[in-house]
């Protein structure tokens, strides 16, 4: 519906995601939103440098891992003029001791603070 009304759509398969072997599917444990950032924005920038993509119009949505890593980016990055994130984990260290997936979360990923997305949400800006 958004590419038939003139929006260019950006769908990644970024690492953490399923479907290239165990590998790729666990390459974020550790490092989630630092070792994975780079995977949404690289290619968002090259769309921009292309001219595809509208500097003063992007956005970012994502649901579960995705609307963590919207909360994520939209904390340490200013360039999204809109963000929608559903199904979101956006305080890493409440989840530790409230989910069902708390215990994961603290022995696999040990994630902390600094990974939490509530951790930067002073810093979620609209672009200038």
């Amino acid at each position: 519906m958004l590419a038939a009304r003139g929006w260019a759509v950006l769908l990644l398969n970024v690492r953490a995601s399923d479907g290239y072997g165990e590998e790729f599917f666990t390459a974020a444990v550790g490092g989630w939103g630092t070792a994975d950032a780079k995977d949404f924005l690289e290619p968002l920038d090259q769309l921009v440098a292309e001219g595809v993509a509208d500097p003063e119009r992007l956005a970012v949505v994502g649901y579960s891992y995705g609307g963590y890593m919207t909360c994520y980016l939209t904390g340490r990055d200013n360039r999204f003029a809109v963000a929608v994130a559903g199904g979101v984990i956006a305080d890493t260290t409440s989840m530790a001791g409230t989910s069902d997936a708390g215990h994961y979360l603290s022995v696999l990923e040990r994630a902390g603070v600094e990974a939490s997305p509530l951790t930067h949400v002073d810093n979620v800006r609209r672009p200038p």
